[in-house]
């Protein structure tokens, strides 16, 4: 397996919203996906100005479980770490696979989202 690092490279930045997006189209199991978003306003009460928010990640299959997301996800961290962001989230939970890899990044779920299997976000401060 090859994954296609021609489209993976290719990202945009909307000047009005803050946003990055892979430019990658569609769910393919084959494909990279990112989606990131700095907001100053979100709704969970714990959370602070500034919160970077993660939307949307994908590995593809063949490349899952070898620590490729954990590493985007942390490089993500950092860089919005250096410039002053404090709290960070993921939305878009889709399955206890999902929830699991965000929790064993140190992700939490917010108390409003407490009481559900599959919460629709989860948290974290710097």
């Amino acid at each position: 397996y090859k994954p296609n690092l021609e489209k993976m490279d290719q990202l945009f930045v909307d000047p009005n919203n803050p946003d990055i997006r892979s430019s990658v189209p569609g769910y393919n199991d084959d494909e990279f996906r990112f989606w990131g978003s700095l907001e100053n306003k979100f709704p969970f009460s714990q959370l602070g100005s500034k919160t970077a928010i993660i939307k949307d990640i994908k590995v593809p299959l063949a490349l899952q479980g070898k620590g490729w997301g954990s590493e985007v996800v942390k490089a993500w961290e950092k860089s919005m770490g250096e410039n002053g962001v404090s709290y960070f989230a993921a939305t878009n939970i889709k399955d206890e696979v999902s929830l699991n890899f965000w929790l064993s990044l140190g992700y939490q779920i917010p108390e409003d989202n407490s009481g559900k299997k599959i919460p629709y976000a989860v948290v974290k401060a710097k």
